[in-house]
């Protein structure tokens, strides 16, 4: 049976959870945090690791980011050697951007530091409650996606 929430339980949700994402909303995007990337380009840099090849107007969409702002992002990836740029063989005015080798192990080894702190945040609670919080949590990202 499950147990009943509070209204008081509900608002400690609601304070916790807006206190979080103002915490990773309004963090200044252009700030070298991680790694020596800002938050922007690590952001980024995981679109490019998890979907290999993207346009500068898929990453700017992806990032809510207008095209210059985007291609900035991009330039300074570049720059580090951590992404490339390569032509579209069916349209070669186009360029698709893909990381690099490099890029792949900046992006595990910024992955892996946050994985690990989370594990060593998560250690006291059990996997159970992991899974939970992980489960409401993609909910939540689909209620916001709506």
């Amino acid at each position: 049976m499950k147990a009943r929430l509070s209204a008081a339980d509900v608002d400690r949700f609601y304070m916790a959870l807006m206190r979080l994402l103002r915490s990773y909303q309004f963090r200044d995007r252009d700030r070298q945090v991680i790694c020596g990337i800002s938050v922007t380009q690590c952001y980024a840099l995981d679109f490019l690791a998890h979907e290999k090849r993207l346009t500068i107007d898929q990453i700017a969409r992806k990032l809510a980011l207008n095209k210059a702002n985007a291609s900035r992002a991009v330039a300074a990836l570049e720059s580090i050697g951590a992404v490339s740029r390569v032509r579209d063989p069916a349209n070669h005015r186009m360029h698709r951007i893909e990381a690099t080798v490099q890029g792949v192990k900046l992006h595990e080894r910024i992955t892996d530091g946050l994985k690990r702190e989370y594990a060593r945040r998560l250690q006291t609670y059990g996997s159970s409650f992991a899974n939970r919080v992980a489960g409401l949590l993609d909910e939540l990202a689909d209620l916001a996606r709506r």
